[in-house]
């Protein structure tokens, strides 16, 4: 009987160490685990920002300037449609400089 219960004594000592080492064991893992993907995380954010700049400057930065940068070409044509278009004469005479306006009133008078 005393050896039955030395025996079983002996068994639960094994059985709490094993039980003991395994959540050791598991809570070490767990941990490496975080510690090794937060790590990995800042490590695959750099090279995603890396990427994604290279592709911004191969992209963006090969052309000159940026479209809204560029001054848009209006044709002659198109300035004196607008203008008859969509102001008063007498509005865009007033916007013209005293030596403008004299040009301009004397080619409508030759003109017209």
């Amino acid at each position: 009987m005393m050896n039955d219960q030395f025996l079983k004594n002996v068994h639960n000592k094994i059985n709490k160490k094993q039980k003991l080492n395994y959540g050791l064991t598991f809570a070490f893992s767990f941990a490496l685990m975080f510690v090794m993907t937060f790590t990995s995380m800042k490590f695959i954010d750099k090279s995603k920002m890396e990427f994604s700049w290279k592709q911004f400057e191969e992209v963006e930065f090969a052309q000159d300037s940026f479209e809204w940068e560029k001054p848009i070409e209006i044709s002659q044509d198109d300035i004196y449609y607008y203008l008859l278009e969509e102001l008063d004469l007498y509005n865009f005479i007033e916007e013209l400089a005293e030596e403008e306006q004299i040009v301009f009133i004397n080619k409508i008078k030759l003109e017209g």
